[in-house]
């Protein structure tokens, strides 16, 4: 894999030339105007549309481990995630923590290309544009060690023919009304913003909250339901005045899902998703366009790794070439926990294991280079001590000296092959990366550590 991969025009600009530190996303999307920066992404991210080769129209590399996140898992999916400047740099860094080393590689379609391709319509003319498209920039930073790296690739939007363009519609409209069944189901809770009268939004959080999605309405709907900043849950008649807002976003996640299942097949990934929205649709997709398999990764974002957690992005890269030889397992053990039916306590108890696993396999290295340094310097004073007497010896005894230092150097060599093959089991073992992360931690904290 390279150490530095290039990555798509549109993107590139953002990492190279975009500064996301401003007071407010209309003021981010304000410089981006002013200096330039807006027609400057628009124009490569024509060029990247139109010459841009995509990981899913290069050969696949085979054996992978292979992702394509979906709905609250997916860093860039705006589905069950506040995109605030903050909140989104936070969980990028997350993301990395956990999926960012729970799989080998990643695939998400490209998150920006389309949305500087329609600015005017995505960005200046929606509410939550401006702030879109600084959470976007913001994850793109976070990730870019592991962007470079090839971790996570980019995959092209999924585009269609006519006929195919047909059929997924008459699909998703006939989808919708599934999905918009199953979130009026759901508890979810709603606040309304009418800083701008002309044009309020409500934002609904489904699952416990975990999922905030913003959407404009008119003043007739906003003027019937109860003002609040905190979340409320709705009445039965707000739940009715809410359920053309609902039917918008139970289409909007209907197409997102089965873009992320297409991107799956087209990229020979496994769709993986976390919350219960996006897992009830992948079905349906499924019978759409067959070919995906999938992957439950719920729990995962929420799992707290000793020491894994405290490490930044660029240190998740060194830790995943570190101890790449261990991955294997880890991710099996991981995974083990993560199938069958969701229990917070069989992930806590798989970390516990792996917490005491790794105190004990810490020590048995540990033994292991004590002994070598025994025997290494058991060795240097053989060897010396054999030197010094054919040095002062007759001739002919000389001889016999150096062949007794052969002779127990030569014992060494079982114990350096036994030694070895210990070590290398002991790195392999899924309790190894927490020492790895945990040598980083303590590398970074070493006085004579380089400062970023």
């Amino acid at each position: 894999m390279p150490d530095s991969l290039e990555l798509p025009p549109s993107i590139e600009l953002v990492l190279h030339e975009i500064d996301t530190d401003h007071a407010s996303p209309y003021e981010f999307v304000d410089s981006l105007i002013k200096t330039g920066l807006a027609k400057d992404l628009y124009q490569q991210a024509e060029f990247t549309q139109t010459h841009w080769k995509y990981a899913d129209q290069m050969d696949q590399r085979r054996g992978v481990f292979k992702l394509c996140p979906a709905g609250t898992v997916n860093p860039f999916d705006k589905w069950g995630k506040c995109i605030d400047a903050a909140c989104s740099d936070a969980y990028a860094t997350r993301f990395a923590r956990t999926v960012g080393l729970y799989a080998e590689q990643i695939v998400v379609a490209d998150p920006l290309t389309r949305m500087m391709l329609t600015f005017e319509e995505e960005v200046l003319a929606s509410a939550a544009g401006p702030m879109m498209l600084l959470s976007t920039a913001v994850k793109l930073k976070r990730l870019e060690p592991l962007l470079r790296a090839g971790v996570i690739l980019f995959c092209s939007t999924p585009e269609l023919c006519s006929i195919c363009y047909e059929n997924t519609e008459r699909f998703v409209a006939k989808r919708t009304e599934s999905a918009l069944t199953y979130l009026m189901q759901q508890d979810f809770r709603f606040s309304v913003n009418v800083a701008n009268v002309d044009e309020p939004w409500v934002g609904l959080s489904f699952e416990k909250g975990d999922m905030v999605n913003h959407r404009p309405v008119t003043p007739q709907i906003a003027s019937r339901l109860r003002k609040s900043r905190k979340p409320l849950v709705p009445t039965r008649y707000e739940r009715i005045v809410l359920r053309p807002v609902v039917r918008k976003i139970a289409e909007w996640l209907e197409r997102t899902v089965l873009g992320s299942y297409i991107t799956s097949v087209r990229s020979k990934g496994i769709f993986a998703a976390s919350d219960r929205a996006t897992a009830t649709l992948f079905q349906g997709a499924r019978d759409h366009e067959s070919g995906s398999l999938y992957e439950n990764l719920e729990g995962l974002q929420s799992l707290d790794l000793p020491f894994v957690g405290e490490l930044d992005v660029a240190e998740i890269l060194v830790l995943r070439q570190e101890a790449q030889n261990a991955l294997p397992t880890f991710r099996s053990k991981i995974q083990s926990s993560l199938s069958g039916p969701s229990d917070s306590n069989r992930l806590n108890e798989s970390v516990a294991e792996l917490r005491l696993q790794a105190t004990e396999v810490r020590s048995e290295l540990e033994a292991i280079h004590r002994a070598q340094r025994w025997r290494n310097g058991l060795m240097a004073a053989s060897a010396g001590l054999s030197m010094a007497i054919a040095a002062k010896s007759p001739p002919g005894y000389g001889a016999v000296a150096l062949g007794g230092a052969l002779a127990a150097i030569s014992l060494m060599h079982p114990h350096t092959a036994k030694d070895k093959g210990e070590i290398a089991k002991l790195e392999a073992s899924p309790a190894y990366v927490l020492i790895k992360a945990q040598d980083l931690l303590r590398h970074a904290d070493s006085p004579r550590a380089p400062k970023p």
